[in-house]
């Protein structure tokens, strides 16, 4: 599943501008459908902490990568998974 999304900073009074939209593909699917497809991102825009909430049908590690729309690995985050209902939360 794609999202887009847009951020913007907080300096201690007000907001500044949003950035332009990006978009990044949701990959947790995998072929062996460990972990299920439908997961929930949210808030949009990101303030502080962006929140995922995903459904795991194994106990795994995973690796989470945020990357810029020009390609550029912005973050990359090991977890591991328990079996049941997940929430990752990423500052």
């Amino acid at each position: 599943m794609t999202y887009e999304y847009k951020v913007r900073s907080w300096c201690e009074v007000s907001y500044g501008p949003f950035s332009s939209i990006s978009t990044f593909t949701n990959t947790l699917l995998k072929e062996d459908n460990s972990i299920n497809q439908d997961c929930k991102i949210y808030p949009n825009p990101v303030n502080n902490t962006l929140n995922i909430n995903y459904n795991s049908y194994k106990n795994l590690k995973t690796d989470f990568n945020i990357i810029h729309n020009n390609g550029q690995l912005i973050s990359n985050k090991s977890f591991n998974v328990q079996v049941g209902e997940n929430t990752l939360n990423l500052n």
